[in-house]
């Protein structure tokens, strides 16, 4: 905790830091606790100071890096069993062939890997924290097509151009500032086959909702599809049926993509 609260000092200042490090504590008592006053003031300071606040890469790599991932494998942040699973059947498994070459960035303990491990003929995942690629090491050790590289945060080097047919992240870039995002966008354009696809899951409204999202809103995000000549083919926030599941309580937005042939 010293560690991160030192980072965020020399990363955002002690005004923005003063304000976080209570409200982490407070939200360490009660994980659904939400202060909206706070919420609002610290998203403030970020603003207009233009800072990166929790979505820097250092403090993403000294967080995740620390968080208990054997416990729970990122299923605390599974709303339900159903949501869960209908993010796999009508997102995932809807938009991706099986038997193809696929990118999973941010698998934390390996939440969503365990079902693209099944579609999937050879499976990259790369996290900026060693301890994640560890976790999941151990948890799909098992299977031989699996292949693990840490990033920097916002690039892919270790990728060949024109070696990925999809592109998966849930619960990732809802926590990466948009200079990073925006970075790992032309890595996309350049690691991904022609007509090959991305399914992103990322802050929408500028991190105004809380949830430590980042500045990135869906606009921004579409501006840079088209910068980086990448085609999007959809951005929502529900599904189903009856549009009955959804990334509404944080005001997060779906990005399906793709590069032209």
């Amino acid at each position: 905790m010293i560690n991160v609260v030192r980072k965020m000092i020399t990363i955002n200042g002690f005004w923005w830091t003063a304000h976080v490090v209570p409200y982490v504590l407070l939200r360490k008592i009660n994980k659904n606790l939400r202060i909206k006053y706070l919420d609002k003031r610290i998203k403030g300071i970020e603003i207009k100071n233009q800072l990166p606040g929790m979505n820097s890469k250092e403090i993403n790599s000294i967080i995740w890096e620390n968080w208990n991932w054997k416990k729970y494998h990122g299923e605390e942040w599974t709303y339900t069993v159903n949501w869960k699973n209908s993010i796999i059947k009508d997102i995932m498994q809807k938009h991706f062939d099986e038997n193809k070459t696929i990118l999973e960035i941010g698998p934390g303990g390996g939440k969503w890997t365990e079902s693209l491990i099944k579609i999937s003929r050879i499976l990259h995942l790369t996290d900026i924290s060693n301890r994640c690629l560890e976790v999941c090491q151990q948890r799909f050790k098992s299977n031989n097509h699996i292949n693990y590289h840490l990033t920097d945060g916002c690039s892919l080097s270790f990728l060949k151009e024109g070696s990925i047919d999809y592109i998966w992240s849930f619960d990732v870039f809802v926590h990466i500032a948009p200079d990073d995002v925006n970075n790992y966008i032309d890595e996309f354009k350049r690691v991904l086959k022609p007509g090959g696809k991305a399914i992103i899951h990322h802050a929408g409204n500028g991190g105004i909702s809380g949830g430590w999202r980042s500045n990135l809103t869906q606009e921004l995000f579409k501006s840079m599809m088209a910068h980086h000549q990448l085609k999007m083919i959809s951005q929502f926030d529900s599904w189903g049926e009856n549009n009955e599941f959804d990334v509404k309580h944080y005001q997060d937005i779906i990005s399906i993509f793709e590069k032209k042939q």
